[in-house]
């Protein structure tokens, strides 16, 4: 066995019949399921909580957006049920 030349470029197996190879991403319905949102009112409802839910859902909101404003966003988006 001998190494190229340092003036020839090495070569490559150029395996034209091969099929190419489709990259896609996964389907939504493949993503991780999102964790159960927290609860809307009483103990672990905070705005802390729902800014946690909204981010690990993907659900935008106003940086100004309160905890009320923040459920709003997630039942708009259809992450959560407007029925609680």
């Amino acid at each position: 066995m001998s190494e190229p030349s340092a003036d020839e470029p090495p070569t490559v197996d150029d395996d034209t019949d091969a099929d190419p190879v489709e990259v896609t991403e996964p389907a939504p319905d493949a993503r991780q399921p999102l964790p159960p949102p927290p609860p809307r009112r009483g103990k672990g409802s905070g705005l802390d909580a729902w800014q946690v839910f909204a981010n690990v859902a993907k659900v935008t909101y106003p940086p100004d957006a309160g905890r009320d404003d923040i459920v709003n966003a997630c039942v708009e988006a259809g992450v959560i049920s407007a029925d609680g």
